[in-house]
């Protein structure tokens, strides 16, 4: 068995027009909602193993937050920051076999389509939101199967 979890990254700053979208940072409202994540996620599964995520501010920041809170080795990837739904999964098939519980920090669109392509549901991920998928697989390598007898749960802030 298991656990994905999917997550967009917090509410951020608007972008300003000298900075690079790369660099937009959180806004206190992000903090708050990605610590809250944290201890949500905490009591729900009470520990992360890895955390994959991409390398831009905002997303580093959302998944040191909740890392500080659910634990797990944080991995940050450049290639993650204008990755699609399809890279996503690429990199989820990567996994250490020995990760019980996976979590994606990442940008819409691909969260939001990676959660409609696994749930089969129309799902619109928005600032600090997760989705959580039970899976019966025994590696990450394998096609990702949706435990029929755990649905998945959607958290939404």
């Amino acid at each position: 068995m298991k656990t994905l979890i999917i997550m967009r990254h917090a509410k951020t700053e608007e972008g300003k027009a000298n900075q690079r979208d790369y660099d937009r940072e959180l806004i206190y409202k992000g903090l708050k909602d990605a610590a809250a994540m944290g201890l949500w996620l905490r009591k729900k599964y009470s520990v992360v193993d890895e955390i994959l995520c991409s390398a831009a501010k905002r997303t580093a920041h959302t998944a040191t937050l909740v890392k500080e809170i659910c634990g797990g080795e944080l991995l940050l990837d450049e290639a993650l920051y204008h990755a699609d739904a399809n890279a996503l999964l690429s990199h989820i098939h990567q996994a250490k076999p020995r990760t019980k519980v996976l979590m994606v920090v990442g940008h819409n669109p691909a969260v939001s389509n990676l959660a409609n392509y696994l749930s089969h549901k129309l799902i619109e991920l928005k600032p600090s939101d997760v989705v959580v998928f039970e899976l019966s697989n025994n590696l990450w390598s394998e096609k990702l199967i949706i435990d029929s007898h755990k649905h998945h749960s959607e958290y939404y802030n």
